[in-house]
């Protein structure tokens, strides 16, 4: 069994789960997807995609979409590295958005909390996130109507809102460790 990993980490938090999986993974191989090597696919048994989820799509999936003839019949993984909790989000309109119904039905995706940290992200992705608050506080007041609240989530983003929070841990990449090794 071999392995290839890939990430396409804007910010880090792709790059470390992608490390993670490595060092978990005997003989596996990490490369940064965006480096644009060339590889010879055939020499492996596993292709592992760890690309990061923001507001202009998914980090990776132009990368698995131009490959997708020479790793369509392996073990394919595509794992989403985002600030969205996965066991609240629903990521449908993210895989169709970012790859055809083909690719979907023969990839095993699995969904990573990232790192949020104001200070190093792009003026565009700012720009961006500007627009939370203002969803959030508008929802709050809603709930707040129907004698609800926020949930914890929206109440952790407002409360760390230009500062930094980080979701990223070394558990998070069990499953995906699990599942390479099986094959």
């Amino acid at each position: 069994m071999s392995t290839i990993i890939f990430h396409a980490s804007e910010y880090g938090a792709g790059k470390q789960y992608a490390t993670w999986v490595k060092e978990n993974v005997p003989n596996a191989t990490l490369l940064d997807s965006r480096l644009d090597a060339v590889v010879d696919f055939s020499a492996f048994d596993n292709i592992v995609m760890i690309g990061s989820f923001y507001w202009d799509g998914l980090h990776g999936a132009k990368f698995m979409k131009k490959h997708w003839q020479e790793i369509k019949d392996k073990h394919v993984i595509m794992a989403t590295v985002g600030i969205a909790n996965p066991e609240s989000s629903d990521y449908t309109r993210i895989k169709k958005f970012a790859f055809p119904d083909e690719m979907i039905e023969k990839m095993e995706f699995y969904h990573l909390r990232g790192a949020l940290d104001y200070s190093k992200i792009s003026w565009s992705h700012r720009q961006f996130l500007k627009l939370m608050p203002i969803f959030y506080k508008k929802k709050q007041k809603r709930l707040l109507k129907e004698g609800k609240g926020l949930d914890k989530d929206a109440q952790e983003f407002l409360e760390n809102y230009g500062g930094k929070i980080s979701y990223v841990a070394r558990e998070n990449v069990e499953p995906i460790i699990q599942s390479v090794l099986e094959v």
